[in-house]
């Protein structure tokens, strides 16, 4: 989940489910929103916020 997604959203929450379905503990995340849409659907999943994720504001820094 190490990458910035576009129109995929609906893909990520489905690959977000097989991941969590199988067990897999956590996921790494850069696209903010992608953090967003986990805390939504899978709000228990543990995420870990990559180094390679940007944001430009308080309010980000506190999301991530």
């Amino acid at each position: 989940m190490n990458c910035l997604m576009h129109e995929e959203i609906e893909e990520v929450v489905r690959y977000v489910g097989q991941l969590y379905s199988i067990g897999i503990d956590s996921v790494i995340v850069e696209d903010i929103r992608v953090v967003s849409l986990i805390r939504r659907y899978y709000p228990e999943f543990e995420i870990h916020f990559s180094t390679q994720g940007v944001v430009y504001s308080l309010e980000g820094v506190r999301e991530a």
